[in-house]
């Protein structure tokens, strides 16, 4: 009887066993994003172009040579490609302090990023930055394989340190990603988004449809400086393609990337924003007619009043003499917070006879770029113009506003100076 039963069982269990529906296996989220890279100067390559499926982590090497520091925390996505060539998201467990780094111009970060799948094949790197107050998605690609000694032996002398081995050579001359020093428009990057900006011709049928974007051209810089060979390597519409390239190929000479002291050819991208909303606010006249700008008074910024132990603004000197047409500024932040600021200011002089400050005329802020000013960072400094093409400027005090925001909350300080009249 007790052999009957359990041969009952046991067949019970086989059925439920053949019988039980499959599940189908997890599949990861599809993820065909693509980041940027040898971009306004920044890049972002791996040490080794393949790692061992047996790795931990990989080590990444940003170079920063944009004109300006860099920001960026310690958050980082992966995706990988499958065996149909699709790309896909890696499930990642990370575990993120709310810690900020801070690149400076010309220098090097070599980051490590743990690893969370460890199958051979293609894998996309992202890392974000933060460039004056604007935020850029960087991308490296890398590989896994299983063969560990083999590739660590083939790659060892291939190592990516102070400079990029060249992509490519064009008649025995190669053609490098970075450099010691890379290529400088006359001016810095700021002239060079400025010149972009300012031979900008909007196509008529580009306008007409309400058409946008950022189209990423790619061009060499040689050995003297010269602009050869640009491409789109990011297409938005074929106008405004043509637009970027024309503008590209219109730039003027620039100083020239070098290697170990000798100038070298240099691969650099460039991004050409074309925004409708800025350029309907462009006349159709004249060009003597659109460079003319007049100073306008700018009112007093309403908020709360900074604390000078928190972040304060003070002006190079105290007083000036009546010539003067311009101040510097020097802000600082105290705190353990983080500020962030525009270019953008207001003039004000005190008016004895009422006993108040008044607004007086400020040039217009027609690019406004944002600062972050981080704790314990050097001083931000910014130039303000005082206008005396037409009034001599007053004996008297003056300030200059400016308005500093810190997550919500939005608060103003002031820099006062005073001019002088001459004895």
């Amino acid at each position: 009887m007790k052999m009957i039963f359990v041969t009952i069982l046991l067949c019970v269990l086989m059925v439920g066993c053949t019988s039980k529906p499959k599940h189908n296996p997890i599949v990861d989220t599809i993820n065909n994003s693509i980041g940027i890279n040898d971009t306004l100067g920044l890049s972002l390559h791996p040490e080794y172009p393949v790692y061992s499926t047996r790795q931990k982590q990989v080590t990444f090497v940003l170079h920063n040579n944009s004109g300006t520091e860099i920001n960026f925390g310690g958050y980082y996505d992966y995706t990988y490609e499958d065996e149909k060539g699709i790309w896909r998201e890696v499930p990642m467990q990370l575990v993120v302090f709310d810690v900020e780094t801070v690149l400076f111009q010309g220098n090097t970060h070599y980051y490590n990023a743990d690893l969370f799948r460890h199958i051979p094949g293609r894998y996309r790197f992202f890392l974000t930055i933060r460039r004056y107050n604007r935020k850029y998605t960087l991308m490296a690609e890398f590989q896994l394989q299983n063969n560990t000694i083999e590739l660590l032996g083939r790659h060892s002398d291939n190592r990516q340190k102070d400079t990029l081995p060249p992509e490519e050579e064009i008649v025995g001359q190669p053609i490098y990603n970075v450099v010691d020093q890379m290529p400088e428009f006359p001016g810095g990057m700021d002239k060079l988004l400025q010149f972009i900006n300012g031979n900008m011709q909007y196509p008529a049928e580009a306008r007409k449809k309400g058409i946008q974007g950022r189209v990423t051209v790619q061009f060499i810089v040689d050995e003297d400086g010269h602009i050869t060979e640009p491409n789109i390597v990011r297409s938005v519409d074929p106008f405004l393609d043509k637009e970027a390239l024309r503008i590209i190929k219109t730039l003027p000479q620039w100083k020239p990337g070098t290697l170990k002291g000798k100038a070298v050819k240099v691969k650099y991208t460039v991004p050409v924003t074309f925004r409708l909303d800025k350029t309907k606010e462009i006349p159709q006249a004249p060009q003597s007619m659109r460079q003319t700008l007049h100073p306008v008074p700018c009112n007093i910024p309403i908020g709360k009043n900074m604390n000078p132990d928190s972040l304060s603004m003070k002006t190079e000197y105290a007083c000036y003499p009546p010539p003067t047409t311009e101040v510097r500024i020097f802000v600082t932040n105290h705190s353990r917070q983080k500020y962030t600021c525009g270019n953008d200011y207001s003039l004000a002089f005190y008016n004895g006879s009422k006993r108040q400050w008044e607004t007086i005329s400020a040039n217009p802020t027609i690019e406004d770029i944002g600062w972050v000013l981080l704790p314990q960072y050097p001083p931000h400094r910014q130039t303000i113009k005082l206008c005396t093409s037409e009034i001599s400027n007053r004996p008297g005090k003056y300030r200059i506003y400016k308005t500093f925001y810190n997550r919500d909350a939005k608060e103003v300080a002031y820099a006062e100076f005073e001019i002088t009249s001459s004895e």
